[in-house]
């Protein structure tokens, strides 16, 4: 009973736990600039790995846990070497972290996991946010969004997936409201209108 969450609980916690001592290290100069980047690398890389080998021992609740625990270490990795250290441009990290959203959307389809799924997601969304120069880009991020929506429809096809589609959604509707709450008077008003309409 309830081994899914105990799971996700852990895992939740494994995450919690790496940034804390991620952070303290840093405090106390442990570990310099590279380390850092390297650390959260190999510790993203190697849980992927862990996960790989639980899927071959037939786990069912622990892979999908894993491996999002593990892409969420990859992309704040990847985003720090981005905003904290300048090793990647910013076409790079949004490259690297396109491509890891896209790898765990893949698998999430491939091993029908609404978690996993979630874990993606949720990097997608941020993505954009977290990389934005200020720039009024409204047609990148819709264009963006829109393939976003794309990929959800594609991996819950014929998924028995209750919530996933509600926060996907509410989601899109959020980022396009602060958008325009923001750029609406200087853009537009039609495509987003109609984007989030025939969504």
């Amino acid at each position: 009973m309830g081994g899914n969450w105990i799971a996700k609980l852990g895992f939740g916690t494994i995450l919690l736990a790496f940034g804390w001592f991620f952070s303290y290290a840093v405090e106390e100069e442990w570990i310099h600039s590279s380390e850092k980047l390297y650390l959260g690398l190999v510790v993203g890389f190697g849980g992927v790995g862990i996960s790989n080998w639980f899927v071959k021992k037939k786990y069912h609740h622990l892979p999908p846990v894993l491996y999002g625990t593990s892409a969420s270490i990859l992309y704040l990795s990847i985003y720090n070497a981005y905003y904290s250290f300048q090793f990647l441009s910013l076409t790079e990290c949004f490259l690297y972290l396109f491509l890891l959203n896209l790898s765990a959307m893949f698998l999430s389809k491939i091993a029908k996991s609404e978690v996993l799924f979630g874990f993606a997601y949720l990097g997608s969304i941020l993505t954009p946010m977290a990389l934005s120069t200020g720039e009024n880009s409204y047609s990148f991020l819709f264009v963006y969004l829109l393939l976003q929506y794309a990929l959800f429809l594609w991996v819950s096809y014929k998924q028995n997936w209750r919530v996933s589609s509600f926060i996907v959604v509410l989601s899109h509707c959020l980022v396009t409201g602060a958008w325009f709450y923001e750029n609406g008077q200087e853009s537009s008003f039609w495509i987003p209108l109609g984007i989030v309409t025939g969504k």
